[in-house]
C-alpha cells in the first residue's frame, strides 16, 4: 500500500474537484472492498485534503449534516473497518467519485494513465460548466445524477476550498 500522509497539503495539482481517480482493483483473491481505505486515501490526497478537511467536506454532502467523522475516515483508511451504506454514499458525493470506484476500484470511461484520466476529467468539467450555463434552473447533481435532496451551499470547488480551511474557533467570553 502506498504511503500518503494523513494531513496532505494542498498544491497546484489539487486545484479543485476530486482530481485524478485511477482504477484501483483488488489484487489476487482479495475481495473488492479490501481497498476501500486505500481508495479514500488516494482521493483525499488528490484533493489536497487532510482527514479533518474531508470530514468537514462530508458534512456539506450529507442531508443530515452529520457527515463522516475523522475517526471513522481514519479507521477506513487504515483498513480497521469498512464504511456502511450511508457513509459510502456521503464519501462518494464528497470526493466526486462513483460508487463503483469506491467499492470495486472500477472507473467507467477511464483513461489508460493519469494524463488521459486528467484529460477526461477536464472534458467532463467543461461539459458540466456548459450545462450549468444553460438558461435552465440549477439542478443539484452528484456524479451526473440529479439529487433533489441536496441543497449545497456553493459550488463543488467552493465547498472543497472551505473544507481545507480549519474551522474558526469560538471566542471565549470572560
Amino acid at each position: 500500500m502506498t504511503s500518503i500522509p494523513d494531513d496532505a497539503e494542498q498544491t497546484d495539482d489539487h486545484a479543485g474537484g476530486s482530481g485524478v481517480l485511477v482504477p484501483m482493483l483488488a489484487e489476487g483473491a482479495s475481495p473488492p472492498e479490501s481497498r476501500i481505505g486505500e481508495r479514500i486515501r488516494h482521493a483525499r490526497s488528490k484533493m489536497g485534503l487532510s482527514i479533518d478537511a474531508l470530514s468537514r467536506l462530508t458534512r456539506e454532502f450529507d442531508s443530515t449534516e452529520q457527515g463522516v467523522s475523522q475517526a471513522s475516515i481514519s479507521r477506513y483508511e487504515s483498513g480497521e473497518s469498512l464504511p456502511g451504506a450511508r457513509e459510502i454514499r456521503v464519501l462518494c458525493d464528497a470526493i466526486g467519485a462513483p460508487s463503483d470506484w469506491l467499492l470495486y476500484g472500477l472507473l467507467a470511461n477511464s483513461g489508460r494513465d493519469e494524463i488521459e484520466q486528467s484529460l477526461l476529467a477536464s472534458i467532463d468539467r467543461y461539459i458540466q460548466k456548459k450545462i450549468g450555463d444553460m438558461d435552465s434552473p440549477i439542478v443539484p447533481k452528484v456524479n451526473g445524477i440529479v439529487r433533489w435532496d441536496l441543497h449545497l451551499k456553493g459550488t463543488r470547488e467552493e465547498l472543497i476550498s472551505k473544507a481545507r480551511r480549519p474551522p474558526k474557533q469560538a471566542k471565549k467570553s470572560e
